[in-house]
């Protein structure tokens, strides 16, 4: 697997290889960069591979409206998310950074991740609803040369639009 952090500005593309199955690819130039996958059918741990390694999000709390991010085999979280209302939430980092996901548009809705001063960082578009799931990143040009956060947002901001997308199914 090529590494997150040297992608570049090549396009950006979650897919859903087989339908049924909650696992999904980060693809950029028809190679895969990392791996989604929930462990157990019902439960909320999710394991993310990457090149770089392993990495397991779970969910916790009342509702599940918060979450955790941490490497495989490492003491301690890179990172925790918050859910808010309306489709929105909040990622701490480790060292201290803020990022804000909000959802734009109602048709063809599109989340974004932003910094704490506002400025977008990378969209994600889903475009695939029937049986594969399917969304684009497009990645803003002043994050791919200054975030070392990027691929954790990127791993993340996948999984908040499946977690929503599942949500919006159950009503």
């Amino acid at each position: 697997m090529k590494s997150l952090n040297h992608l570049g500005s090549v396009p950006l593309t979650w897919v859903q290889p087989k339908a049924f199955r909650r696992e999904f690819e980060l693809q950029a130039a028809e190679e895969t960069v990392a791996r989604i996958q929930w462990e157990t059918a019902f439960g909320s741990l999710v394991s993310v591979q990457t090149s770089e390694g392993r990495w397991l999000i779970k969910r916790f709390g009342l509702f599940w409206r918060q979450g955790s991010i941490s490497r495989e085999g490492e003491a301690g979280d890179p990172a925790t998310f918050h859910f808010g209302w309306f489709g929105r939430a909040r990622l701490d980092t480790q060292r201290g950074d803020h990022y804000f996901w909000r959802r734009s548009g109602f048709w063809l809705p599109t989340w974004t991740f932003t910094n704490s001063s506002g400025f977008p960082v990378a969209r994600f578009r889903l475009s695939g609803f029937f049986l594969k799931s399917k969304g684009e990143i497009e990645v803003c040009e002043s994050a791919q040369l200054h975030l070392p956060d990027l691929p954790l947002l990127m791993l993340i901001g996948w999984y908040l639009v499946l977690v929503i997308q599942r949500r919006s199914r159950r009503r």
